[in-house]
């Protein structure tokens, strides 16, 4: 789960069950079940995914100059040395602080997020490669090239949220 409360699920987030009985129900009961043809199914959802993705590429280059506000957008991407930067807005804690272990615990956290504060500010030069479908874009001037299918997603959702407002 991102900051900004979305869940895009992967081998770190899966749901767990008390018994095979119970797992087999819940995924029995799910859109994602299937019997048989495991290889294809699995192939067939690997290419929709990329499918979804490149049709929020496409979302995003049609909407993202209608977004306004950046700030919010909490995402971690790869620039171009593969080095990892975390954009994200702090947001001081509004809880009340005692002596306690907890609240001093709390604290450290909120001081850490404050010290790694790094909204983004402009989000700007949009770009998809229509012959591979790789996709760029700049943030607070610093291109960052190809972005990762989840990143592109993340933004669609955030440009998504905004333009509900």
């Amino acid at each position: 789960m991102n900051r900004n409360g979305l869940l895009i699920h992967g081998h770190i987030v899966r749901p767990c069950f008390s018994s095979l009985e119970d797992m087999s129900k819940h995924i029995k009961a799910s859109h994602s079940h299937v019997d048989f043809n495991f290889l294809e199914s699995y192939n067939d959802h690997l290419a929709h995914m990329e499918f979804i993705a490149i049709c929020a590429k496409i979302f995003i280059v049609e909407n993202w100059e209608k977004v306004t506000d950046w700030s919010d957008l909490s995402i971690d991407l790869v620039d171009t040395n593969e080095d990892v930067i975390s954009f994200f807005k702090h947001e001081p804690s509004t809880r009340e602080s005692d002596d306690s272990s907890y609240s001093r615990l709390l604290k450290s956290i909120d001081d850490y997020s404050a010290s790694k504060h790094n909204p983004v500010n402009t989000l700007t030069n949009v770009h998809i490669d229509p012959t591979d479908g790789d996709f760029a874009v700049e943030v607070n001037g610093k291109e960052f090239w190809p972005l990762r299918d989840e990143d592109v997603i993340i933004i669609a959702n955030y440009i998504e949220e905004q333009l509900e407002k």
